[in-house]
């Protein structure tokens, strides 16, 4: 594992488009931005800045990256990495288009 690298496997059960969503706080100036890759392919998404980070849950924020994934069923790793900024995630997940 690299520095800052968080890795996941997580399942799809049908086949379509997806769109990354994410449960965030990114709370330095400029927000965060951040890298994940599926099957070796790269995306890049960015993350407003948040008023702090996460002591209430009024400041989480979800954000959906238009990502237009195509999967089909069956068991992925998510590689996460950071590109800038500091951010904590609460959850993350697929939305099918």
């Amino acid at each position: 594992f690299g520095y800052g690298l968080s890795y996941t496997t997580f399942e799809i059960k049908e086949e379509g488009y997806y769109d990354f969503v994410v449960k965030y706080v990114a709370w330095e100036e400029g927000g965060a931005k951040r890298s994940f890759s599926i099957n070796d392919v790269d995306y890049i998404f960015d993350l407003p800045k948040t008023d702090d980070y996460g002591t209430v849950p009024e400041v989480w924020r979800a954000a959906v990256t238009n990502s237009n994934i195509h999967l089909t069923p069956g068991t992925y790793t998510l590689v996460m990495s950071p590109v800038q900024g500091q951010w904590n995630y609460d959850w993350f997940g697929f939305v099918k288009k």
